[in-house]
């Protein structure tokens, strides 16, 4: 049921009293004049919005961002739907994909592009089908709200199957939390660019740092993806993962050490987030189940935000040699 137009425009239409910007349609229903007006709507004839699970004017506003910004450079549209989390959108893709009985011997491609986002990586441009954004991280960008979407080229996919799973599962997100996302999204490119050039930075210390056994970061020669990440992306991001020497221990110490950077999951804010996956994000996972997945004990993981580099990398540096040297410091002290 295509009940509106989904185009990679920038927002709603002008607002009828000139807000400049889109209002919050926050009401769960959708009144009509006539009867008739109501079926017609509910058919499909007509553009209107019958019920934010289905559809609403803010999330149409998200969505058509979403699309835009997935398809910028490209020359050719896409169709986007968003979705209550990241989580909610990857397994809407996945669903509508596929039905019961299906055998799967041809594809359709599918991007999770959250960590490079649109600023730094076109997966449709690449020949991807699909492109799945968990908008929680990098597109809101402050921590505030838990959302997702999917974009894609084929329109009647998006309006077809896509929609049904997500009309039918009510992955819905709501208004507020999609003006939000519109609000967050302004910044994104220079949030983006900000954060890779400190990650960047970042990493050629911890690189060359003593307490570091091992660091993982696409922009490094070494790294097993460089050479893919530097011929399709505009830049090598902000995640950065590295192992410390002494293990879970050393990981704890240096973790309740550090005073700028959050001790927190989740990553694409403004602020620097370190997590340690083993004993956080992961920690439901048997020891095998993490050998598998390569969550090793002595794994730090750090989503680079805009502080300031150079206080950064102080906070950094002097946790690993709290870490170094054996000794316990009170978080945030």
């Amino acid at each position: 049921m295509d009940q509106r137009p989904l185009l990679p425009s920038d927002g709603l239409k002008k607002d009828p009293y000139g807000a400049h910007e889109p209002p919050i349609y926050q009401t769960s229903t959708f009144v009509f004049d006539r009867a008739a007006d109501a079926a017609a709507a509910f058919a499909g004839e007509t553009a209107g919005y019958v019920y934010t699970r289905i559809n609403n004017p803010t999330v149409a506003a998200w969505e058509r961002k979403l699309a835009a910004l997935e398809s910028a450079g490209t020359g050719s549209e896409a169709w986007a739907l968003a979705y209550g989390s990241g989580m909610g959108a990857a397994t809407a893709a996945i669903l509508a994909c596929v039905k019961q009985g299906d055998h799967v011997v041809g594809v359709r491609p599918l991007v999770d592009n959250t960590f490079a986002t649109p600023v730094l990586q076109q997966p449709l441009a690449l020949g991807a089908d699909l492109v799945v954004q968990s908008s929680t991280k990098y597109l809101g960008g402050h921590g505030t709200v838990v959302g997702g979407g999917v974009i894609a080229r084929d329109k009647a996919f998006v309006a077809g199957p896509l929609l049904g799973i997500r009309k039918v599962f009510g992955s819905v997100p709501s208004p507020f939390d999609t003006w939000l996302l519109l609000q967050g999204v302004k910044t994104l490119e220079l949030r983006v660019e900000r954060a890779t050039t400190t990650a960047a930075k970042i990493v050629a210390v911890l690189a060359k740092h003593p307490k570091v056994a091992w660091i993982r970061y696409p922009g490094l020669p070494s790294d097993p993806g460089h050479e893919v990440a530097k011929k399709q992306m505009k830049g090598f991001g902000a995640m950065i993962a590295f192992g410390i020497r002494g293990g879970t221990e050393a990981g704890r110490r240096f973790m309740d050490a550090l005073q700028v950077a959050k001790r927190a999951v989740s990553l694409g804010c403004t602020d620097t987030l370190i997590e340690h996956p083993a004993s956080m994000t992961h920690a439901h996972l048997s020891p095998e189940e993490l050998t598998e997945a390569g969550i090793t004990a002595d794994l730090i993981r750090v989503s680079v935000g805009l502080e300031d580099a150079d206080e950064l990398e102080g906070d950094l540096l002097r946790a690993l040699d709290v870490a170094a040297a054996g000794v316990t410091v009170a978080a945030g002290r």
